[in-house]
């Protein structure tokens, strides 16, 4: 059976997270960490969100929108 839809707040702030299985690293370097951060504006960006806050860890992060 599927999950119900999400409701949707207009103007609302949605708390978004990740985690690698295993404690495997999600970034690798400073490098890595930097490609993450582009990938993540080029999102907010086209999907047309603000981000107020985000936290990236070696194996998960958060991000509120």
């Amino acid at each position: 059976m599927p999950r119900p839809l999400r409701m949707e707040i207009e103007d609302g702030i949605y708390h978004v997270a990740a985690r690698r299985g295993e404690r495997r690293a999600l970034v690798r370097d400073d490098r890595n960490r930097q490609e993450w951060f582009k990938l993540l504006e080029r999102v907010v960006v086209r999907c047309g969100r603000r981000c107020f806050a985000w936290v990236l860890m070696d194996n998960h992060f958060h991000l509120f929108f």
